[in-house]
């Protein structure tokens, strides 16, 4: 990184290449990917490290996204950037944005940044590659900031895709890209690490018609700030454009394709010690009530505590998926079922057949699902699965419902119950929890769904 070779960060230069409107296009579906991957950190203050900021543009756009889902959002920044000429940008841009401060650190990356757990997030977007030339070393720096994450903190990494058109055009390899990175973090470190692929696409016949977009386009690949070209130099280069183009199927784009890679860092999991209870109607399919608790169940499980619900579609569904997906070994999970799983998977069944259960019928699929889904847990986690009772599958109906409600308020330490439409059995485990003196918290709706 303090070997930076041209000075265009500083005259804009490189958004004036990607500027066209496809290409603006795809920067705002990247700068939205990133946002929502930071907005799944548990934390209500963020300290963020980035590493080669540049002139700050796509810090604020990240910010101004941030801050439109949830404008509370205090974030701290800490922002290495070596080059002098656009240390000035750097504030101009991020200097005056509510709930942030900044500390600019002009100068290369170093060990001396690096401070066990100290940070909440730590992005790399385009910068790995001026950090080091070294792949050894390179790979030592990205576990020295995975170290330096907090418990469950986010490692964000924007790298070329090997298979971009921009690794083609240039004429000296990266040490490193999207893949390796990926495959690098996929090797046996205790994390969830997803990556995504980008297009940046840029339309040929704007490069055909005018020559200064040309100019800007080879300078970008060729990192370099120069002004006198040959003709015959910029004929060659338009060729080897349109030659790239056509030989991966397009007629006049080119793809300069990123991967972005969220590293999540997680600790070795232990039981919990303190037990959520969730609650709410099974016939909910509605898309707020799924966010909220999807929301919720991801705060509680990165903050190590547990999850228990009573094993039905609805909320109970979405509680479980979310679980699963923040804590893969279902240790954070409890189950309370009306009857054996065996059982209580043949009434299920016979309830998706039109059996006379007491309750309307759930289709097919959605009986799949669950099904598919509390054997999965039993599957991770036996002890995961709390029976009540040998209740055989024909005779459970309300009553072995209300019983089971009763057992969800005995294991849990407080109840999040999310009630739709004044649910009446969402309100037997709220009165329930509150006739033991439990802390309960309601989430209420008003939605046009049957009951």
């Amino acid at each position: 990184m303090k070997n930076i070779r041209y000075n265009f960060w500083g005259e804009n230069r490189y958004t004036d290449v990607l500027d066209y409107d496809l290409t603006l296009k795809d920067r705002r579906r990247k700068i939205k990917y990133i946002s929502d991957e930071i907005l799944k950190l548990p934390f209500k203050k963020v300290n963020w490290l980035d590493i080669g900021t540049g002139d700050g543009t796509k810090i604020k756009r990240i910010i101004n996204e941030l801050h439109k889902k949830n404008a509370n959002l205090r974030i701290n920044l800490f922002l290495v950037e070596p080059n002098n000429i656009v240390i000035k940008e750097i504030r101009k841009n991020l200097g005056n944005k509510g709930n942030v401060s900044i500390k600019v650190i002009n100068e290369g990356f170093s060990d001396k940044l690096i401070h066990r757990k100290k940070y909440h997030c730590i992005s790399l977007f385009h910068s790995t590659y001026e950090i080091t030339r070294n792949r050894k070393k390179l790979k030592t720096i990205y576990r020295s900031l995975y170290d330096s994450l907090n418990k469950r903190g986010l490692l964000l990494i924007q790298e070329v895709s090997e298979e971009s058109d921009f690794n083609k055009l240039k004429r000296i390899q990266y040490i490193s890209n999207g893949e390796n990175t990926l495959n690098f973090f996929n090797n046996g470190w205790p994390n969830e690490t997803k990556c995504k692929s980008f297009p940046t696409r840029i339309k040929i016949k704007n490069l055909i018609k005018d020559n200064n977009e040309l100019i800007k386009l080879y300078k970008f690949i060729i990192q370099r700030d120069i002004n006198n070209f040959s003709r015959k130099e910029l004929d060659n280069f338009l060729r080897k454009v349109k030659k790239i183009s056509k030989q991966f199927g397009e007629k006049d784009d080119l793809n300069f394709q990123d991967l972005i890679i969220s590293v999540h860092k997680r600790t070795k999991r232990g039981v919990p010690s303190e037990w959520i209870g969730i609650s709410g109607t099974w016939r909910t399919k509605s898309k707020e009530v799924r966010d909220d608790v999807a929301s919720f169940v991801m705060e509680t499980v990165l903050a190590g505590k547990g999850v228990i619900t009573g094993g039905a579609t609805g909320v109970d569904y979405f509680a479980i998926e979310q679980a699963l997906k923040w804590d893969p070994t279902a240790l954070s999970v409890k189950v309370v079922l009306p009857s054996t799983l065996e059982n209580y998977i043949s009434h299920l069944k016979m309830w998706a057949r039109g059996h006379d259960t007491g309750d309307p019928s759930i289709n097919v699929k959605e009986m799949k699902k669950l099904i598919n889904q509390l054997k999965h847990i039993q599957s991770l986690n036996p002890e995961s699965i709390i029976e009540d009772s040998k209740i055989s599958p024909e005779k459970i109906g309300q009553t072995a419902y209300y019983r089971r409600n009763a057992l969800i308020v005995k294991f849990s330490d407080e109840l999040v119950a999310f009630q739709i439409n004044k649910s009446k059995g969402t309100q037997d485990i709220i009165d329930k929890a509150r006739k033991l003196g439990k802390k309960v918290k309601v989430y209420t709706y008003n939605l046009k769904e049957k009951y």
